[in-house]
């Protein structure tokens, strides 16, 4: 179950971030610009204005990414056989190793 939710949410991960760049190669378009005066003009009304609809569409998505990255990671790092753990050396550090690193320390001690 959890390489299926990996798979989901790195492929959701992929298709944001390809939606947000595509907003970015659409923008100096005449198609953008046709679109961009109506959603203005909806816009200008809500509690948000004109400058709150630049924030939506631009920012949000990174906003989501963020918020999706962090949860893959999070299950990424519960997976059984991973070869990273977080190891806390003090209260505010946290520090990750690689597990083959620290077998190679320990073979000294």
């Amino acid at each position: 179950m959890t390489r299926l939710s990996l798979l989901i949410l790195k492929l959701l991960l992929i298709f944001i971030f390809a939606g947000w760049v595509s907003l970015w190669v659409l923008k100096p378009t005449e198609f953008w610009t046709r679109i961009w005066k109506g959603m203005e003009a909806k816009a200008s009304t809500t509690a948000f204005g004109y400058n709150g609809l630049d924030f939506v569409v631009f920012t949000f998505p990174l906003i989501v990414l963020s918020i999706i990255g962090f949860i893959y990671l999070e299950l990424k790092r519960g997976e059984p056989g991973n070869r990273y753990f977080i190891r806390s050396t003090d209260s505010n550090l946290v520090s990750i190793h690689h597990a083959h690193h620290l077998d190679f320390l320990c073979s000294y001690l």
